[in-house]
């Protein structure tokens, strides 16, 4: 089907042809996983793990399981007959393991177990597609029954069905007959039978269409798809989803007692829906695992009757088990924590990621990522919001439509556009090329002071239990807030965080940016002790916690913020080094407009900590209400008429501190003289 690229103009018609799925929220009491129904291990786990110790040979990565494939063939030879060592024996490498949760419990490391019958390649599987990994005596049994139709040999290999095209063959496995069925079947209920009391597998994902996705066949080197209607059946479809239906009953049947997932996505659109409903109609429900976490996809949202890939995941994220898995393993280290911000969005309950992952990703990032697993609104250790936005534009067609993920990547914590806050996507090339390389640089947000809008305004989920409390400036139970924020550390302008305190009051709370922060024209961290917040969306008449302020005097580029509510005082800080600072660095006057006054803060970039200051001007027009004493400090500055020239003079005024002997700070001066009579008022006309 061609697809459409709707302008800009034409976006919010294309809205009205349907809704994806919004976000939902979940009420203060509803957990994820409701008690009595099979829990997940919610930690990172990797793909081709068989016995790694991760707790003695990298335990800065984390709590880290493992996921164990098994092809079905390997381990089923004869009808009845299971070699069950095949899968012992990687397990039996896991037993003496164990891993450490974030609350500092330790239990055996678990493992994650995959059976394929349907895989993209296998090793010495050549000239043709995709692996059939049915076992041989499962198609003896049905040409037995049909002599006269005998299946075909690939590579000297019974399979379901051969497709020819594009100078290649294909191969599928015979899944729309009763004979294939039954022994897969028979195998998951020996396979539950042996594993669902087995304490060290933490879940087991149903494995149904081709590298365990829902999805028939995919196209890879030619037109596989279209293909198997005309070389196969057109029917063999609806066969399919009878039996992903059927596989679904039987695994909930076998594993009663585990968390399973359904591989459902990435998939077929009405396959995404009709699995993903019938997920939840089964007792204790199906998870639902997706196998395509990245930075975006051009389809993640749908709209219309499209359902995207990534709707039915945010349908169901607060009612069912969430499992992600990394897309890919190649890539840089930049699109793989994108990938993992996308991945959070959703609120699983687990991942499992491509051994690239672990060396490419810093082990901080990785440990953060883990804390947020399975998290409520009541256990979460933060929420947060990465700013950014869909990386591809909406596409329409007659019934529907598809884009990227519009809008931010949020954590219970939203960015919003009110009135002031508007605050326009930058991508990297817009950013300073010495912070075009970082892995926060491929996208962000920014405030656009040029067009007044001089905030970003946050609101935080109101069942996150801080909010609307009383603060502990108030009363010793209170709450207090850890705001922390990565930002661009370019230029040498201010930035504030302003909120209400119990009073109403509007608080601000000032850091100058410079080398005190860290590397300049780099992202940099800087964190925020609140004692005195009070959060009950009551920042503006239109709503909002909190908002990062430009000042007015610089734009201020932001990639995360994150809120961390504790009850009584705050955790303490590590302190910034002892830095003189000014605010405005540039400081203009105009006498003929009745300009002749501006204030000069003086500052410590560690608050808190008074150290000496002195001042003094280069020019005699400019005029220093005090010149010494200790920060902080408010220094009134005062033009002097001199009978200057017309013109705009300038001067220097240079602080220095006793106690900080190596530091100095220069606030420029201007003055701009006109002369009154070429000063004349607007004329419009008589």
């Amino acid at each position: 089907m061609a697809l459409l690229l709707l302008s800009a103009a034409l976006l919010s018609a294309a809205l009205r042809i349907g809704a994806a799925p919004q976000p939902m929220t979940t009420p203060g009491a509803l957990r994820r996983i409701p008690p009595g129904d099979p829990q997940v291990v919610s930690i990172l786990y990797r793909f081709f793990d068989w016995g790694n110790d991760w707790q003695k040979l990298n335990p800065e990565y984390g709590p880290v399981g493992a996921v164990h494939f098994h092809l079905w063939e390997d381990w089923n030879p004869t009808p009845d007959v299971y070699a069950w060592w095949v899968i012992d024996r990687q397990l039996y490498r896991e037993r003496s393991l164990r891993v450490t949760l974030p609350d500092g419990s330790e239990i055996p490391k678990p493992v994650v177990v995959q059976i394929f019958p349907y895989i993209s390649s296998a090793s010495g599987w050549q000239n043709a597609v995709f692996y059939d990994a049915t076992p041989q005596w499962v198609y003896d049994l049905i040409d037995a029954q049909n002599p006269g139709d005998p299946r075909p040999v690939v590579n000297g290999r019974k399979v379901g069905y051969k497709l020819t095209g594009c100078n290649t063959v294909a191969v599928l496995p015979m899944y729309d007959n009763p004979i294939w069925q039954e022994a897969y079947f028979d195998a998951v209920r020996a396979l539950g039978a042996r594993y669902n009391d087995d304490p060290q597998i933490s879940s087991v994902v149903i494995n149904t269409g081709l590298d365990g996705e829902t999805q028939l066949i995919k196209d890879l080197r030619c037109n596989w798809q279209q293909l198997l209607d005309i070389q196969v059946s057109y029917d063999m479809r609806a066969h399919f989803l009878e039996y992903v239906y059927r596989t679904m009953d039987v695994y909930r049947e076998a594993f009663p007692d585990k968390a399973i997932f359904i591989n459902n996505a990435p998939g077929g659109s009405a396959m995404r829906l009709a699995t993903s409903e019938y997920a939840a109609s089964l007792e204790p429900p199906v998870g639902l695992k997706h196998s395509g976490m990245w930075v975006d996809l051009n389809s993640h949202h749908g709209y219309g009757n499209f359902v995207g890939l990534w709707d039915m995941v945010n349908t169901y994220s607060m009612t069912l088990p969430i499992w992600l898995e990394s897309a890919y393993g190649f890539g840089s280290s930049e699109l793989k924590y994108w990938s993992l911000i996308a991945g959070l969005h959703y609120h699983p309950d687990a991942m499992n990621l491509h051994p690239e992952y672990f060396p490419m990703i810093e082990p901080k990032v990785l440990r953060w990522v883990g804390e947020h697993l399975g998290r409520t609104l009541e256990d979460t250790p933060s929420v947060w919001t990465v700013l950014r936005d869909a990386e591809f534009p909406l596409q329409v067609w007659d019934s529907g439509a598809a884009s990227g993920k519009m809008g931010d990547w949020t954590f219970w914590l939203y960015r919003r556009d009110l009135p002031g806050g508007q605050a326009p996507r930058v991508w990297r090339e817009e950013l300073p090329a010495a912070a075009q390389e970082h892995i926060y640089s491929r996208q962000t947000r920014r405030t656009d002071q040029a067009e007044g809008q001089r905030y970003m305004i946050f609101e935080i989920d109101a069942g996150y239990p801080y909010v609307g409390q009383p603060s502990v400036s108030a009363t010793p139970d209170g709450v207090s807030y850890i705001v922390r924020v990565i930002l661009l550390n370019h230029g040498q302008d201010t930035l504030s965080l302003q909120y209400r305190n119990d009073a109403g009051e509007l608080v601000s709370q000032r850091i100058h940016k410079g080398p005190h922060l860290g590397p300049v024209d780099s992202w940099v961290e800087h964190q925020f002790a609140l004692r005195d917040a009070y959060f009950a969306n009551n920042l503006t008449a239109e709503g909002g916690d909190f908002r990062i302020s430009c000042n007015n005097d610089g734009d201020e580029y932001v990639h995360l913020v994150q809120v961390s509510g504790v009850w009584g005082e705050p955790p303490p800080l590590p302190p910034l080094p002892d830095t003189l600072l000014a605010a405005p660095r540039m400081i203009r006057l105009i006498p003929l407009h009745g300009v002749l006054q501006a204030v000069l803060e003086v500052e410590n970039a560690n608050p808190g900590q008074p150290i000496a200051w002195s001042a003094s001007a280069d020019r005699d027009w400019i005029s220093l209400d005090q010149t010494s004493g200790t920060i902080p400090a408010e220094v009134m500055v005062t033009y002097i008429d001199a009978d200057l020239a017309e013109g705009l003079h300038s001067g220097t005024i240079t602080l220095t501190s006793s106690d900080l002997p190596e530091q100095n700070v220069q606030v420029t001066v201007e003055v701009l003289v006109i002369d009154a009579g070429l000063w004349l008022p607007m004329v419009t006309g008589r």
